[in-house]
């Protein structure tokens, strides 16, 4: 007699181009799917939702709340339980937590922090800051929110961390850099260094421009590749600095991997993170890095060369000591030969088979063949 599928509603606040809708994706496309059955459900729509059609590729249906206000929504999604009767719902933001509280309490609920506490109750009101923080269980993606959350009186056997998911791309042949420098007229004898992400104050790319700025002028091979709406939102400062030789600005790419590997260094720039994906994209293209050390970013370099690491990662940000490190980087390619040589070292604790177990002991079933109710 076959087994019935353990089914879970993974509840996340908006499909938007972000890395944590990409883990979300990674989750799913890796999900034991002949035993686990899941539906996603959205708490907001942006309008543009990137990845509401990959996921859907992987026959898992999307839900949107069409709710307007909280409560109605809360409402909403207490309904949809009743209708779907999951056995687990698995909030993927930290902001939808706070349905917990609309969940009848026969069902499972585990949250999630995948940012920075402090960052990922910013936005919200006292009351609801509470509630998102006030449930039965919570996956982080590093030590750092699993602190946070600690110092906050969470307590420890309630919390697992649980890595980003990276892809395996050495073996993926349609993802190589060859030609990317021609194509978008980038000199193939420059030093070219990477950013990559959205417009916003976390991502900092004012920092990034200031940095490169200063590195530039002692180094006139440097030239600047930023990836992302942050790229475009930087127009602007890179006319008004006299950089426009110096720098391309392509917005959203389909794909960031071709643009890694054309690339010499990737620059972070990040004021906050949880555990950022272009980092260990970047890693794995072969990239030297420059990294502020934010969010996960020591959990990725745990095993690192001592004297590599002071030299890869900001402390603070100080302007006049990022430009010193950056252009190290351009002059010793010892280091870019050490990430190069070490990098599954680095990455290898983020592939989909070492992460998913870690997701399916965090949500209760090591085996998800045990049973169909674990607990």
């Amino acid at each position: 007699m076959q087994k019935e599928k353990i089914k879970i509603i993974c509840l996340i606040g908006q499909l938007g181009s972000g890395g944590s809708e990409k883990q979300l994706y990674l989750f799913l496309k890796h999900l034991e799917r002949n035993k686990i059955c899941p539906t996603v459900v959205v708490s907001s729509s942006l309008g543009t939702n990137k990845w509401e059609d990959d996921i859907k590729s992987l026959s898992v249906p999307v839900i949107f709340l069409d709710s307007k206000s909280k409560i109605s929504k809360l409402l909403e999604f207490r309904s949809l339980v009743s209708k779907l009767k999951p056995d687990m719902v698995f909030s993927w933001s930290f902001h939808t937590n706070s349905y917990y509280w609309s969940c009848p309490r026969s069902i499972k609920f585990t949250g999630s922090l995948r940012n920075e506490l402090s960052l990922a109750s910013n936005e919200l009101s006292i009351f609801h800051r509470f509630f998102s923080r006030h449930v039965p269980s919570m996956i982080v993606n590093s030590r750092l929110p699993r602190e946070e959350l600690l110092k906050k009186g969470f307590a420890d056997e309630k919390i697992c961390v649980v890595r980003n998911i990276v892809e395996n791309i050495d073996n993926n042949t349609d993802e190589k850099g060859v030609g990317i420098r021609m194509k978008n007229n980038i000199p193939e004898d420059a030093i070219l260094v990477t950013g990559i992400g959205r417009n916003s104050h976390q991502k900092d790319f004012n920092f990034f421009i200031d940095v490169f700025a200063k590195a530039s002028a002692a180094n006139s091979r440097l030239h600047g590749l930023i990836l992302g709406s942050g790229g475009t939102a930087m127009l602007g400062k890179i006319k008004i600095a006299r950089l426009e030789d110096k720098f391309t600005i392509l917005g959203e790419v389909k794909s960031v991997m071709p643009f890694l590997k054309a690339s010499d260094i990737f620059f972070l720039s990040s004021r906050h993170e949880g555990m950022a994906n272009a980092l260990l994209e970047a890693l794995q293209a072969g990239c030297s890095i420059l990294t502020t050390n934010v969010g996960g970013c020591a959990d990725i370099f745990e095993n690192c060369d001592k004297d590599v690491l002071e030299k890869i990662l900001l402390n603070d940000r100080d302007t006049d000591v990022a430009a010193a490190k950056l252009l190290h980087l351009t002059e010793n390619s010892s280091i870019r030969d050490y990430l190069k040589t070490n990098r599954e070292s680095f990455i290898s604790k983020f592939s989909h088979e070492k992460i998913m177990p870690k997701y399916y002991k965090a949500l209760g079933f090591d085996n998800p063949d045990d049973k169909k109710n674990p607990e």
